[in-house]
């Protein structure tokens, strides 16, 4: 039996033998079409033809009226729901399934707290643009470290890459609101049609000046806190992944990290069992070894045992006692990809320590210093000045040189 949409078909063939008086017969070939629909409440109408395209037709306009009464309770059904309900149906049958819940539970949270008393059917482009408008405002804050810890508001606002995250992820929920579970907009996906916030170029925050000698001094006799900013800085890895290392991931005769991207959301790509083997510098060495327990038998599971975002709490009141402004935690996998850049490593190199994904993606993370290609430059200068090619050429070599720099 072949299925068609809600209509379910099957051909039927035998054969008849008509007998006459004299004696004679005659075979024939009858064919018949059933046809039959399982309507709303699992009630079946079934129907039979002798014309194919007359069974086609009746079934069609069949399903017509099933839909069309479907589509009015739809309506009905989106009258009668929230948002909040619709979002926290979605959390809780969905994100199961899903490769970093976190991300889902962080996008959801200000879409309650801002537009979660309206029903899905009223919601419309113009409550999510004023949405929009008003999250780009808002301070950006930092959840709580510990079970009943408050979070906390940070001195900046809240970035327009999150917000289009938060956009696309609505837009996907209200998809699978209509798609999946029966509820009908008749203008569609509000979400849909309403303008992004360009990310721009991105973050080009780094270190600067004595930054790092007066966030390490704020850190004071916080070993953690000191210990992962070395870290985070020598090695690019994100904080999730920095979260992740255990003793075991740690090569120190062959001076190498494998970082893993194995707890929900640690990975930014989102794969299970990301991996990826980074070089140690002397710097990383003496920072893990002084995180090390006394006892060998201790040198098991995780190297950072406090919750991921108490970490983050710890850096903020840190950077706050050092007077530096404007400087995330994630800045510092910013600096770290710049310096490998300062270092001479090519762009195919850089990514495989960085664990980027595309060359777009790593551009964003490169400022290189105009100190540092003013002494590029200079080394250049030297390098061509004792051969005999002409004073044209010589700068050519230059010029390009620094464009792949400025480039990468």
């Amino acid at each position: 039996m072949l299925a068609c949409s809600m209509a379910y078909y099957k051909k039927r063939e035998w054969e008849t033998i008509t007998e006459y008086a004299n004696g004679r017969s005659k075979k024939a070939r009858e064919v018949r079409h059933d046809f039959r629909i399982v309507l709303p409440g699992g009630r079946r109408l079934t129907k039979t033809f002798k014309n194919l395209d007359a069974g086609r037709r009746w079934a069609a306009e069949q399903e017509r009226l099933v839909e069309m009464g479907a589509y009015v309770v739809g309506i009905e059904q989106a009258k009668d729901v929230t948002l909040r309900q619709i979002l926290e149906r979605f959390l809780e049958e969905d994100e199961s399934k899903r490769k970093s819940p976190t991300h889902a539970s962080s996008c959801a949270a200000p879409l309650i707290a801002q537009l979660g008393g309206i029903p899905l059917a009223r919601l419309t482009p113009e409550d999510i643009g004023a949405y929009r408008d008003e999250r780009l405002l808002q301070k950006r804050r930092r959840g709580g470290g510990r079970a009943g810890q408050p979070s906390v508001e940070l001195d900046r606002t809240v970035q327009p890459s999150t917000v289009k995250k938060e956009l696309a992820f609505l837009a996907r929920v209200i998809d699978v609101a209509t798609k999946r579970w029966g509820y009908r907009l008749p203008f569609g996906n509000p979400a849909r049609g309403v303008e992004r916030p360009s990310e721009g170029s991105g973050r080009d925050r780094r270190l600067v000046n004595d930054e790092e000698e007066r966030l390490l001094a704020a850190a004071g006799s916080n070993l953690v806190l000191s210990s992962a900013i070395v870290l985070l800085i020598e090695t690019a890895a994100r904080r999730g992944e920095l979260w992740a290392i255990e003793w075991r991931d740690i090569d120190y005769e062959r001076k190498t990290l494998l970082l893993r991207g194995e707890d929900a959301g640690a990975s930014k790509t989102g794969q299970a069992n990301t991996r990826r083997t980074v070089p140690l510098s002397p710097r990383a060495v003496d920072a893990f070894k002084a995180l090390e327990p006394k006892r060998e038998k201790d040198r098991v599971g995780k190297v950072f045992h406090i919750d991921v975002e108490s970490i983050s709490q710890a850096f903020e009141r840190a950077r706050k006692r050092a007077h530096i402004k404007n400087l995330t935690l994630h800045d510092l996998r910013h600096e770290a990809t710049s310096r490998l850049f300062e270092l001479g490593l090519n762009m195919m190199e850089v990514s495989t320590i960085t664990g980027h994904k595309t060359l777009d993606m790593l551009r964003r993370y490169t400022q290189l210093r105009a100190e540092q290609i003013g002494m590029r430059m200079e080394t250049l200068v030297a390098q061509t000045a004792g051969t005999s090619a002409p004073l044209e050429i010589q700068l050519a070599a230059i010029r390009e040189e620094l464009a792949l720099l400025r480039k990468n």
